[in-house]
């Protein structure tokens, strides 16, 4: 008896993209809290969090990296 095929991860032709939540969610970056924390000259610091800004929820569709929030990129 064949054993079934792992799937590769590839959506099939007709399969649909997953739908990007509605409103704001919980940050996953900084786990909901609006800090993470920044190696800066050997010490950890707690920092807000670039991805929801400190808010601790993320907006669907906003890009950290596209808005600059990143010092020096």
């Amino acid at each position: 008896m064949p054993t079934p095929a792992k799937p590769n991860g590839r959506r099939g032709a007709n399969a649909k993209a997953p739908e990007e939540p509605a409103g704001p969610q919980p940050c996953s970056a900084c786990r909901a809290t609006g800090n993470v924390f920044a190696n800066r000259a050997g010490e950890q610091v707690s920092v807000a969090c670039p991805w929801c800004q400190g808010s601790g929820s993320w907006s669907p569709g906003f890009d950290a990296q596209d808005a600059g929030v990143f010092p020096g990129a």
